[in-house]
């Protein structure tokens, strides 16, 4: 893709040519989406960290999914979708880091 082209590219075409193998779009996909997909994590979690590891979840997620995207049109609902996932599951799993390492007992048994 030359230029500005992907303000211009509607993103079921976009979907297409990256099940298609082109992995250009789904770079522009990503330059596209991801404010969205920033503002959806950080609703969700306040820490920075965690932010990062749910956007680069989210992206790896939608990727690793395309096929399953039914209506191409709704990408950004369905990014939203998994983008609220994978911060809750990034919360989650910090909670659950948490109280084994606060937890003597349990970080006992880890090590």
């Amino acid at each position: 893709m030359k230029g500005n082209q992907h303000n211009v590219e509607p993103d079921e075409d976009l979907a297409a040519a990256i099940l298609g193998g082109n992995h250009e779009s789904f770079r522009v996909l990503v330059i596209r989406h991801d404010a969205l997909v920033r503002r959806v994590v950080g609703r969700c979690v306040a820490d920075p960290m965690i932010v990062e590891d749910a956007i680069q979840e989210t992206w790896c997620q939608s990727f690793k999914n395309l096929r399953d995207l039914v209506n191409p049109a709704s990408l950004p609902a369905w990014l939203t979708k998994i983008a609220t996932r994978c911060a809750w599951e990034q919360q989650r799993k910090l909670v659950r880091c948490q109280v084994i390492f606060d937890s003597p007992v349990l970080f006992e048994e880890l090590v």
